[in-house]
């Protein structure tokens, strides 16, 4: 996408951010993902839908994506019991401090 393209699509999320770059200027990490977004997705559209790219890099950070992340559980029922009685037990000792 050339700067003409940029400057003849509609205003939608990541155009003002894809400006900004190619002017040259700094963007923070969530303006970089806006602007990556409307650039690989041809203006983004309304910049409410999922753009179906789970293998892209930044794609965990999309806003409106559908597949959400899941987190794995770490340790057993039992490590996770063991732990929570001790996290409780501290609790209950500064408590009483």
């Amino acid at each position: 996408m050339n700067l003409s393209d940029i400057r003849t699509c509609p205003d939608h999320r990541g155009k003002r951010e894809l400006l900004k770059h190619t002017d040259g200027r700094e963007l923070t990490y969530k303006e970089a993902v806006s602007a990556k977004c409307f650039e690989c997705c041809c203006g983004y559209l309304d910049g409410r839908h999922d753009c179906k790219v789970p293998d892209c890099p930044i794609y965990g950070f999309m806003p409106y994506r559908e597949i959400k992340p899941t987190r794995a559980k770490r340790g057993t029922e039992e490590q996770r019991k063991a732990a929570g009685d001790r996290l409780r037990a501290m609790r209950k000792l500064k408590r009483t401090v």
